[in-house]
């Protein structure tokens, strides 16, 4: 569908859309199907998604001992550990080609408050 809409003009080519470095998810032995059920559960590393950090920004390693980069690149606290300053991975876009900002995740923030 994506291919005909950037055959069409109406969408720029995967390059143009895609982040300055993609994030890539190496499977663990093979690549599954697209269906079924996903059940995670929650691990001391996984703590942070759970008490309100948006999961898309970062996710939990597949041993569920570390957190990984997502959409976010670095997650830095502040000396209190009371305010994280978040970064986000250059060049983040949406799959029209509009890009990903901070203002995307207030938007989002607002809409869940």
């Amino acid at each position: 569908m994506l291919a005909e809409l950037v055959k069409q003009g109406k969408l720029p080519p995967i390059e143009e859309r895609s982040p300055e470095k993609p994030w890539v998810i190496e499977p663990e032995e093979e690549i599954g199907l697209y269906c079924g059920e996903l059940r995670t559960g929650i691990t001391s590393a996984a703590t942070i998604l759970a008490t309100g950090m948006p999961a898309f920004l970062f996710f939990p390693d597949r041993t569920g001992t570390k957190i990984e980069a997502h959409l976010g690149k670095a997650l830095v606290p502040s000396r209190d550990f009371k305010k994280y300053t978040i970064y986000l991975r250059k060049g983040l876009k949406w799959s029209d080609g509009h890009p990903f900002t901070v203002d995307d995740i207030l938007f989002g923030r607002m809409m869940l408050s």
